[in-house]
């Protein structure tokens, strides 16, 4: 008839940057990280980067990062998530 519950909500930090948009700097491939870029809060970051989705994602591709996983962002084309808007 009851339950515990945390004191604190904990976030799971790999989904802080969620929806965070970036560019792709060295091409996705399958099996082949790249790289994107990106800024939080003033700061130019660039992580290895794979894509969440099947296929490649060319240099200069905006995407959005879905999660980072191990300095490793998992990202989607932003031309796709547009199109769920």
């Amino acid at each position: 008839w009851w339950a515990i519950t945390p004191e604190h909500e904990v976030d799971d930090e790999r989904y802080l940057l969620q929806g965070h948009l970036a560019s792709v700097t060295k091409p996705i491939v399958p099996d082949v990280d790249g790289e994107v870029v990106f800024e939080v809060e003033g700061e130019r970051r660039v992580l290895r980067a794979r894509n969440f989705e099947q296929g490649s994602l060319p240099a200069g591709t905006d995407v959005v990062i879905e999660r980072i996983e191990d300095d490793v962002a998992y990202v989607e084309a932003w031309q796709e998530v547009e199109k769920r808007l």
